[in-house]
């Protein structure tokens, strides 16, 4: 399997980016061209953090629970995910 990436999405407020909210998504492809994904959100009451995003989203990323699987091309998926306005 290939190294984990991420994209970490923050909550944007009248235009300006919110220091609480948002969420991060762990993602990495897999040999048969699908790429597998989970994602961790930070709750509106919470500070973002991107080191406890990172954490919470690798670790989903091993569970059958939290884990999804894609057919997304790797530039595909990263356009759909990286920008993404809360409000």
């Amino acid at each position: 399997m290939s190294k984990i990436s991420f994209i970490h999405r923050r909550l944007i407020v009248n235009g300006s980016i919110h220091n609480s909210g948002g969420s991060t998504i762990a993602f990495r492809e897999l040999g048969n061209g699908q790429i597998e994904f989970a994602e961790a959100k930070c709750s509106p009451r919470d500070n973002f953090s991107r080191a406890a995003g990172r954490v919470k989203a690798s670790g989903r990323l091993s569970s059958d629970r939290y884990r999804k699987v894609t057919e997304s091309s790797w530039d595909d998926f990263i356009a759909e995910n990286s920008y993404h306005d809360y409000a």
